[in-house]
């Protein structure tokens, strides 16, 4: 499968899962307060490589892929995408339409400990006090929905890395591809 169909195909999967999402949202009240980009400043978010194809592809479209390989190098941990607001803690993501897969499911779902179910939400959402609590069983389950988007392709869904790491990794891919295409 080439890289376009293959991204063509991961957002089309984001598209599926999206009405899921928004709908456990809408049930649980649970709502990232808007500018806030507490989540993409930590250091460690971790994401498969799959998740970060159709960020890549757009860069190479764009004619920026290069650029953002070099500027990857010294990026540190934090999301390559994160813009930073006026505010500490504020922020936007520069890939909104591009953003992985954790990205959108951050908040929304639950994923499975030692006692079951647990919601996968920040401090942030936690302090809400309008929020109504929500059941974590009444939550998507952020595996199963892994699953579903490895299915896309196993090589590149088999393992989570670091954010910066996994566009790094998909751009080289592509760069790749691209210069042996031409």
């Amino acid at each position: 499968m080439d890289l376009e169909t293959l991204a063509a195909d991961i957002e089309a999967y984001y598209r599926d899962t999206a009405a899921t999402f928004a709908a456990a949202q809408a049930r649980s009240g649970l709502a990232c307060p808007p500018g806030c980009g507490r989540c993409c400043l930590h250091p460690d978010i971790r994401v498969a490589p799959l998740e970060m194809l159709p960020m890549a592809l757009e860069l190479w479209r764009r004619g920026v892929a290069e650029r953002v390989l070099t500027e990857l190098e010294s990026a540190g941990d934090i999301c390559h995408a994160f813009q930073a607001g006026e505010r500490e803690g504020q922020g936007s993501c520069g890939q909104y339409a591009h953003r992985p897969f954790i990205c959108r499911a951050f908040g929304v779902a639950a994923v499975i400990g030692k006692n079951g179910p647990a919601a996968s939400v920040c401090a942030t959402l936690k302090g809400q006090v309008d929020a109504p609590i929500v059941e974590a069983s009444e939550l998507p389950v952020l595996s199963d929905w892994y699953a579903g988007l490895g299915t896309l392709h196993p090589e590149l869904s088999d393992s989570q890395i670091n954010i910066n790491n996994a566009l790094r990794l998909c751009l080289n891919r592509i760069l790749t591809i691209k210069h042996f295409q031409d």
